[in-house]
């Protein structure tokens, strides 16, 4: 096994851009928010309304890790078709961190403390060639790639040919203007959901909050009716 020590812009061409969903013609279309690990409280609250895997999906803002202790059973969420999550900040500091980033020591700075024995039993692997323990060997050839395959943006078809968009943060309106068919052009999401401010402080499509409680509540509340 060999782990890629990659600069920042390699780590970004990475992350897949956009992921298109299909209008749901059988049942509903659930919008959530960060999960933070708390992966039984989620369950109870698709037993509360009801949830049908067979014909129901949840899309996820990202932020499925870190904080909460059910951090593998939220990533896990990811292999089942009805659930769908995009790249959330915590999710990116995995990310950084394998690619030994800048951004790197962000993950246990905020609560990826979960993650480290088997972080640093990968990175002693391959520096001291040391025998690789089951629990490293899960997460790097199970958990990680699930990470790693969590878009920047989905866009979901709903009724009356609508469709809605989900991210964990936004896009640089200001700069980037984006138009309906702009947000379906998978290189306009990368290039405005990575901006130059990623080489500061972050991705605008992990950071930027403008607009979010003005706007993107009421669309969410409104498409998934």
């Amino acid at each position: 096994m060999t782990l890629k020590f990659q600069s920042p812009r390699t780590a970004v061409s990475e992350i897949p851009a956009l992921k298109r969903f299909k209008l749901n013609k059988l049942g509903r279309d659930f919008v959530v928010g960060d999960m933070h690990g708390c992966y039984s409280i989620f369950m109870k609250l698709l037993d509360h309304v009801q949830f049908d895997p067979t014909k129901d999906r949840v899309f996820c803002s990202g932020d499925l890790i870190d904080r909460g202790s059910e951090n593998e059973e939220c990533l896990r969420l990811l292999k089942n078709d009805w659930f769908a999550a995009t790249l959330g900040n915590h999710e990116f500091f995995a990310i950084a961190t394998m690619h030994r980033h800048p951004h790197a020591d962000y993950w246990a700075y905020n609560d990826g403390y979960w993650a480290a024995p088997y972080v640093n039993q990968l990175f002693r692997h391959v520096r001291d060639k040391e025998p690789l323990l089951s629990d490293a060997a899960e997460f790097w050839y199970e958990l990680y790639p699930l990470i790693k395959q969590m878009p920047m943006m989905i866009t979901v078809t709903a009724k009356k040919r609508k469709k809605f968009h989900v991210m964990h943060a936004e896009l640089d309106f200001e700069i980037f203007k984006p138009t309906d068919k702009l947000l379906l052009d998978a290189k306009f999401v990368r290039r405005a959901w990575s901006n130059e401010a990623f080489y500061g402080d972050g991705p605008d499509g992990m950071w930027r909050r403008s607009i979010f409680v003005n706007h993107v509540d009421k669309q969410v509340a409104e498409f998934s009716t």
